[in-house]
């Protein structure tokens, strides 16, 4: 989990520095509180996954009791009927909040389309208020209040302090408290300054629109409403018929005041969310002062944390862009306002970038010529059908990978959409995608290398000075030093995809889910490591090493251990472990929508892959029966598996569009009122083109081999590789909007986050500085000279061949 202190740095624009809540400097004085507590149990799990003393991360903390435990304890209490053995001892079922005191933060956060609170900071008014609650709501979150609180003085160690520490903690807190007042009324008072200013910039750009020109200027900075003056059809008229340059400075100043406005709102997001966090600090540390009941209210009020003012000075912005650029389209405005990203130096990192992009594009060119159309055209194999392709595939197809998720933080960060914050990633260790694309270079390059010149030395087209097995072999070392290091940046991916192999021990953040949504799209790549490993171990890279030209892998491939055993297993477990994530919700929440109702789509998917793996009659032709007879394939099966198949990747394709997009609104031209991207176009793309790779999508749960029905040829798994990483790419960039705009599943406490905006906060995620020039011109010439080498290697060998004939 990642400090808030540091996402507080990340999202803090410089000009407002010392506008904002001096985090550090409230924690500082918390420091004092601790003394003298006792350690609580189970601290060794909080200090992992969230508590008391170990984060202030924005995601659900983990349950404080054990999983299994609690598991037994509630079996226990309904095989007895609710009752408790012995009289007098109550049976308390354990909450599903987490820590006590949050119980407000606990009310269902996942509404319907037509439930959910218009978004006060992306439009539609007033989405940070928390939703209104019905009244039996608000009685079982008292309830689960009051239970909180009892188990909090339960394990409070006040009572054991003597009298003059128990008020020293009193002092401590009360000048906590009294600091806390006097940051909240800087923070306010910011707010309302800047506010006003925005206003009367807006009073005075309609003045001018309006042609009342010095006349109204004086009215639109005393006035502080002057802003609100309406603008008569006559005026936009006007204005829409001004010169392109008239027109151009228009749109220039309202992007400028969105923009500004924006970053307003990213302030009272960020300040917001800081206050409820040393708040909640505070009373983990001071429970028998709990400061919550008598500041969140205060906050919860305060101008801004509403900002009705802004909101309305911003809607007016949205509405003139919309009249006078948009044709009064106010969800293009919306979107057209966010400005752009511009670059206009260029540097050394760039020139080698596009340099090595050449270098690795040329290569690719030769291993399609020379490996598959120039042989293909002389009837010879392929690479396609060399013994060690499907080590090249796997590789391929995390190197794929790297370059998607290279495109999809380009996008986030187009579309402002701010994914650190989101998955609640490290600042510090986040690259920016121009470093990623950096690294996807280079490991192409080596990729290609290897590919090229395994398949050149098979066939006698270079020199076997290194003989051909060992290049799969360096490919794979150089895959697995690039998943490791660097350790700084690759520990956290590690670390979830530990979390995801544990599920459900672990409460699910929006980040495990999406990796574990990831893996399920990387079955064909996992099928592929799996058999690499046994190439490598079973030997029979050294049949490449030999130089035999037709080597077949071994007997272990057709084997019971790999084809029934291993292969299912590698398909079916993303499935499973994203099943027991869903459960894992469902028992933190209590929601059964929609947690159960995901875990049904995976389920779904499971029994397919069942199908594939385990049913003989489901394969074509016929088989052998027990008493000698021939049985004849029946139509049973297939009608069943049709109908699995169809059922279940039309359940995950509606998911897909309804729930993880927010899209197919019937009311809305089947997208949403709310979107982060001017143009319409990409949705319906998306939308169209997750259906049709779905069903591609769906072959993946075939065991490879196995002679399904749908089941496609072993040379065209590549190809579908790679359309389904394409397909979880555009997913998750929509999947992540989604979450932007509506916290959908409820990960976060707050509903609303901040944009994403350059900061000036000096992390590595941040674009990088020039490359040294000395660097740069050794990393071209290296590149050339490898260039070079594989030509003249190649043409040694040409000229040889010809000699010989």
């Amino acid at each position: 989990m990642v400090n808030f202190s540091a996402k507080l740095q990340d999202n803090t624009r410089q000009e407002w520095a010392e506008h904002y809540i001096d985090y550090k400097a409230l924690k500082k004085l918390l420091k004092p509180l601790k003394k003298g507590m006792l350690p609580k149990k189970g601290s060794s799990m909080i200090g992992h996954y969230g508590g008391a003393e170990a984060s202030d991360s924005d995601e659900e903390p983990s349950t404080h009791h054990d999983f299994v435990s609690d598991i037994k304890e509630r079996i226990i209490f309904i095989t007895k009927g609710g009752k408790t053995k012995k009289p007098g001892v109550a049976v308390v079922t354990p909450t599903r909040g987490g820590a006590a005191g949050e119980a407000e933060e606990q009310k269902p956060l996942l509404l319907t389309q037509d439930q959910q609170p218009g978004n006060l900071f992306y439009g539609g008014g007033g989405a940070a208020a928390r939703p209104p609650t019905t009244a039996t709501e608000e009685g079982l979150a008292g309830k689960e209040h009051e239970k909180g609180e009892e188990g909090e003085e339960e394990g409070d160690d006040h009572g054991l302090l003597s009298p003059d520490e128990r008020g020293r903690k009193q002092g401590e807190s009360e000048k906590f408290e009294a600091v806390l007042g006097m940051e909240l009324e800087k923070v306010e008072s910011f707010y309302e300054d800047t506010t006003t200013d925005l206003g009367q910039q807006l009073g005075f750009l309609k003045a001018q629109l309006r042609g009342d020109g010095n006349k109204s200027s004086q009215l639109a900075l005393e006035d502080l409403t002057s802003w609100a003056y309406p603008m008569s059809d006559e005026d936009k008229k006007r204005a829409k018929q001004l010169g392109p340059k008239e027109r151009e400075l228009i749109e220039t100043t309202l992007i400028r005041l969105n923009r500004e406005m924006t970053l307003l709102e990213n302030y009272c997001i960020i300040n917001y969310t800081g206050f409820i966090k040393i708040i909640k600090k505070h009373d983990k540390l001071m429970p028998s002062r709990p400061l919550r009941p008598a500041l969140l209210p205060k906050l919860d009020n305060t101008p801004f944390f509403q900002h009705e003012r802004l909101e309305a000075i911003k809607k007016e912005v949205t509405a003139i862009f919309a009249d006078i650029f948009c044709n009064r389209d106010k969800n293009q405005a919306a979107a057209m306002l966010l400005p752009k990203r511009f670059r206009t130096n260029l540097d050394y990192f760039l020139l080698h970038l596009g340099y090595k992009l050449g270098v690795a594009a040329t290569l690719a060119l030769w291993v399609v010529w020379d490996c598959v159309v120039q042989v293909a055209k002389f009837g010879k194999p392929t690479i396609v059908a060399k013994m060690a392709f499907p080590v090249f595939r796997a590789v391929g197809g995390l190197l794929l990978l790297h370059w998607c998720w290279a495109i999809l933080e380009h996008f986030c960060n187009h579309l402002r959409i701010n994914f650190v914050y989101l998955l609640d990633l490290s600042p510090k260790n986040v690259s920016s995608p121009r470093k990623i694309f950096d690294e996807a270079v280079n490991e192409s390059i080596v990729y290609l290398t290897c590919m090229l010149l395994y398949y050149k030395v098979l066939v006698g087209g270079f020199p076997d000075w290194i003989p051909a097995g060992w290049y799969p072999l360096i490919l794979v070392s150089y895959t697995v030093y690039c998943l490791v290091f660097p350790w700084r940046q690759r520990k956290g991916i590690w670390w979830t995809v530990g979390r995801v192999l544990s599920s459900p021990m672990v409460s699910v953040t929006l980040l495990d889910t999406v990796v574990a949504d990831m893996l399920t799209s990387l079955v064909k790549v996992l099928l592929d490591l799996a058999w690499s490993a046994f190439y490598i171990c079973s030997g029979d890279f050294s049949r490449d090493i030999d130089g035999e030209v037709d080597a077949q892998p071994g007997d272990w491939e057709t084997s019971v251990l790999y084809s029934k055993v291993l292969a299912p297993v590698v398909v079916i477990l993303p499935l499973w472990w994203r099943f027991m994530q869903c459960l894992r919700r469902f028992y933190d929440t209590g929601n059964r929508w929609p947690h159960l109702f995901n875990a049904a789509k995976y389920a779904l998917a499971q029994t397919v892959t069942l199908f594939g793996a385990f049913h003989r009659v489901y394969y074509h032709g016929s088989f052998q029966s027990g008493g000698g007879g021939i049985v004849r394939r029946g139509l049973t099966y297939d009608v069943l598996w049709v109908i699995v198949t169809v059922v279940s990747t039309c359940y995950s394709y509606v998911w897909d569009v309804t729930m993880d997009w927010g899209l197919g609104r019937p009311s809305k031209r089947f997208l949403n009122d709310r979107r982060m991207c001017s143009s319409d176009v990409p949705y319906y793309a998306a939308i169209v083109a997750d259906l049709f790779l779905r069903f591609l999508w769906v072959n993946t749960l075939i065991p490879p081999g196995s002679g399904g029905l749908l089941s496609l040829p072993l040379y065209l798994n590549a190809f579908l590789m790679v359309m389904e990483i394409l397909r979880r790419t555009f997913w998750g960039i929509l999947r992540l909007e989604n979450e932007q705009l509506r916290n959908t599943q409820g990960f976060r406490r707050v509903d609303v986050i901040p944009l994403s905006f350059s900061t000036e906060s000096q992390h590595e995620y941040r674009d990088p500085k020039n490359t040294n020039n000395l660097k740069v011109i050794l990393e071209v010439s290296l590149v050339a000279g490898l260039v070079i080498f594989l030509s003249i290697g190649a043409v040694v060998v040409a000229d040889g061949i010809d000699e010989g004939t």
